[in-house]
């Protein structure tokens, strides 16, 4: 593998690390709340290094927000089985949803007992 390649392959990896301790971060504080400083320290650097890989915090909120629609929208290209009627196809599709709105909410709520600065569970 070429230098260059390897490098860009490392960028894109930082960048991911990045986009999940932001996650976490805003699922602690808030997204309004959490500052460069908290996602630095919760990605394991400092927030001027945070600079190389995004100019600010919104790009790094836009980065989560892609990210999770990227895993919405692959629920919708999981394969179906093609015998099934519209309405058992819409329930898989809503069940698949659900499951990952609860692999999140599960996230949270470990995020939330875990330590830190902790916040209440909805009710």
């Amino acid at each position: 593998m070429k230098a260059p390649q390897r490098r860009e392959r490392e960028i894109a990896r930082t960048r991911e690390d990045i986009v999940d301790a932001a996650s976490r971060a805003f699922v602690e504080i808030g997204v309004h709340d959490a500052t460069m400083q908290d996602i630095a320290a919760e990605a394991g650097y400092t927030a001027a290094s945070l600079y190389t890989y995004f100019r600010s915090k919104q790009e790094i909120v836009e980065a989560v927000l892609d990210q999770l629609t990227a895993e919405f929208l692959q629920v919708f290209e999981q394969p179906l089985p093609s015998n099934l009627t519209f309405p058992q196809r819409f329930e898989i599709l809503l069940v698949r949803q659900l499951e990952l709105v609860e692999k999140r909410r599960a996230v949270d709520a470990h995020l939330s007992l875990g330590g830190g600065r902790e916040r209440p569970l909805p009710g």
